[in-house]
């Protein structure tokens, strides 16, 4: 098969993510004898990128970038387009039900991100702000839930018709959890869910040393007092520091809010905390025992699956849909109602003090990141392109 992916800026194996996952599903279809090409909207001139790695001629809508596309599926024999920004750019979305009507080509579009979850978690995305910036009477209302529905009401407004061209003007619409598909009905109201599959994302396998595990708790992310929420991290640590004083706090990451999360430190006087920056995270989850996620809202959380293949026990607040999927309450790790600070804490002594409660949820945590190794998460693709190749075949 010939495969095209399409993806923001091109992609490049240090950012993250996406890009990520889109590099080594790539990887994964060449290995298997597939040609894979790479479609991006804007060039960084400095990067050195994939080979195979294309470029829209311009960022304005318009013929020049429908030809380019278009030629590209015809002379390169696409068989399989797997959109991974379907929601970015709504013109590509269009452009590729108009050529798949006229090329032997099947879609994809993958949502990336949760579909509700923002507006839903918006008291605790806003919490931070509007207690600093003093406006109590805000956030009391973001508690009544006939306010967050009045919100919701106007935001499935603005993006449900959006939602609705990528599931309708695709052969498949790929979502990351079951959570997220119930999340993509909501939004649409749509009754069939037949063009909606379940594919997770998966993290590769490194090589590591051995995992010398020591009393280290970490937390990983976009340093931000919105989502990722920091802040939240380094009050649960108040909680629990003076009963863990041979146990230490690592922030790894940065971002905008990294200079005011120190700020925030120092005025808690927190100890044992140390800011390690932007850094590969992987010996990190060699030497630590607990990984903690704070998030108003994940579209997936690879930090959490990352960290249990390495051992460590995820403590995180059950804010967003593949939450449940991705950790067994109790066994591979802890879901925390939002927004309890003390039940966190709580739940950080347990793994912490309680020797053997740590060493059977590691290997449980460990055994459950299996699910999603990248031969799994492959065989998932295999399958379904393999059927959707079929269901072709049999329309001619």
């Amino acid at each position: 098969m010939n495969i095209l992916f399409i993806y923001g800026n091109g992609v490049l194996p240090h950012i993250g993510g996406i890009a990520n996952i889109t590099l080594s599903l790539a990887e994964m279809f060449r290995n298997e004898g597939h040609q894979v090409w790479y479609l991006g909207l804007l060039k960084c001139e400095t990067c050195s990128y994939d080979e195979n790695q294309l470029f829209f001629p311009t960022c304005e809508d318009g013929k020049e970038n429908f030809d380019y596309l278009f030629n590209i599926c015809k002379n390169k024999q696409i068989n399989i387009v797997i959109n991974q920004i379907p929601l970015y750019d709504a013109r590509i979305v269009h452009y590729l039900n108009k050529i798949r009507k006229e090329c032997d080509l099947i879609v994809f579009s993958c949502l990336h991100t949760p579909i509700t979850s923002q507006v839903e978690n918006l008291y605790f995305r806003k919490e931070y702000k509007l207690l600093k910036n003093n406006k109590k009477i805000l956030l009391w209302l973001l508690s009544f839930q006939f306010v967050i529905d009045f919100i919701f009401f106007f935001y499935k407004r603005k993006y449900k018709q959006r939602y609705l061209s990528i599931i309708n003007e695709s052969d498949e619409t790929i979502v990351l959890c079951k959570g997220m598909m119930n999340q993509l009905i909501k939004m649409t109201d749509v009754s069939d869910t037949s063009k909606i599959k379940i594919i997770p994302n998966f993290v590769q396998d490194k090589k590591t040393g051995n995992m010398q595990k020591e009393n280290i708790i970490i937390w990983c992310g976009l340093i931000d007092f919105d989502i990722k929420r920091i802040d939240a991290a380094l009050k649960i640590w108040k909680e629990c520091m003076d009963k863990l004083p041979d146990w230490s706090l690592h922030i790894l990451g940065d971002g905008i809010g990294l200079k005011e999360a120190k700020s925030l430190a120092r005025k808690l006087k927190l100890r044992n905390i140390v800011f390690e920056g932007r850094i590969d995270p992987i010996p990190f989850y060699c030497k630590a025992k607990i990984v903690t996620v704070t998030s108003s809202f994940e579209s997936f959380s690879l930090v959490t699956l990352e960290a249990q293949k390495y051992g460590c026990v995820p403590i995180v607040y059950n804010t967003f849909p593949a939450a449940s999927m991705l950790i067994k309450d109790g066994q591979t790790g802890f879901l925390i109602a939002p927004y309890e600070t003390k039940s966190f804490a709580n739940k950080i002594l347990k793994v912490a003090l309680e020797t053997d409660i740590f060493e059977v949820m590691s290997q449980m945590a460990i055994e459950s990141s299996k699910k999603y190794s990248p031969d799994v998460i492959f065989y998932k693709w295999k399958k379904l392109l393999s059927q959707k190749k079929y269901e072709s075949f049999r329309r001619k």
